[in-house]
This record gives structure tokens, C-alpha cells and sequence, in this order.
């Protein structure tokens, strides 16, 4: 009689009707899993992102500026967007290490030690 008493109680937990495990003794799970629900909002605004990302992405390999101003995405929660931030920044790194190197490395080849006195 206590068994029978006490799945009932179990079934009858605030309206809500739980599966009881016959092997396991007070066992019970919910049966009922949310949705997970995704929102997108802000698409429009995130395409402009990524094509303004884009943009100056590609215009970085005519003029170095714009892979300098395209670091601004380097936090967007765009993932392309970021993408182009991020290579946009390790590009400009690479041209700026290398283009400071070149210069140094002209003025001791062609003007010699005595061009930094």
C-alpha cells in the first residue's frame, strides 16, 4: 500500500506528469525539454558590417590605410566581419614590420653607417 501511495504521489507532483522508473525506486525525470530559441536581430545591420568589412579589406591591398581602419571589427559579433577585422589586422602587421625593416635595411645598404650620424 505505501508503494502504491507513493507513485502516486510522485505521478501527481503539481499537475505536471513525471515517467516513473519501475526498477529504481522514487525515480522520476520530466519528460518535457524547452526549445531552444534563437533570435536573430540586427541581420541588416550586420551585412552592412560585413560589407563595409569587406570593402576596406579589399581596398587594403591597394593602400594600407584601410586595413588599418578595418581593426574596428576586430570585437564585431559578426563572425565575417571579425574574420576580415582579424585578417585585415595581421596583414597590416606584416606590411608594417616588413616595410620598416626594408627601410632600415635601404639606408645601411645604400648610404652606409654614416647616413644615421
Amino acid at each position: 500500500m505505501a508503494i502504491k501511495y507513493e507513485k502516486e504521489m510522485i505521478n501527481s507532483n503539481n499537475g505536471i506528469n513525471y515517467k516513473v522508473d519501475e526498477n529504481l525506486p522514487n525515480s522520476y525525470f520530466n519528460s518535457f525539454q524547452p526549445m531552444k530559441i534563437e533570435v536573430f536581430n540586427n541581420t541588416k545591420e550586420d551585412d552592412k558590417k560585413v560589407w563595409i568589412s569587406l570593402t576596406l579589406f579589399i581596398l587594403g591591398f591597394f593602400l594600407i590605410i584601410p586595413w588599418s581602419i578595418n581593426v574596428i571589427h576586430l570585437n564585431c559579433n559578426n563572425r565575417m566581419a571579425r574574420g576580415f577585422g582579424i585578417a585585415s589586422f595581421i596583414l597590416f602587421s606584416i606590411i608594417s614590420i616588413t616595410s620598416i625593416f626594408l627601410s632600415v635595411l635601404f639606408i645601411f645598404l645604400f648610404w652606409g653607417w654614416g647616413a644615421i650620424n
